[in-house]
């Protein structure tokens, strides 16, 4: 857990990705749950300074992937008529 004394100022969203970040056999790891499950990996990138920017930058695409809606039925079928529909006006 990041203190709070040490990173005053922080965005929550900042504050959120430096908590996933953990520094295990000498590279980055990262830790999170979502929906009552949890998701934990290793950004193979070596546990320094230099490289924290990256990793967090891995961990935050690990959790948007996770986190990302797939397409509803209905959105999946307005997209196919909106499709269907350019296509007959364009003469395709």
């Amino acid at each position: 857990m990041l203190n709070q004394t040490f990173a005053p100022g922080l965005t929550p969203a900042r504050k959120e990705i430096l908590n996933m970040l953990r520094s295990r056999d000498g590279h980055w790891h990262y830790r999170f749950e979502y929906k009552g499950r949890e998701y934990t990996g290793n950004t193979g990138l070596a546990a320094n300074e230099r490289e924290r920017k990256s990793a967090e930058k891995l961990a935050r695409g690990a959790k948007a992937q996770v986190t990302r809606r797939p397409f509803s039925r209905r959105s999946l079928l307005k997209s196919l008529s909106w499709t269907r529909l350019l296509n007959f006006v364009s003469g395709w």
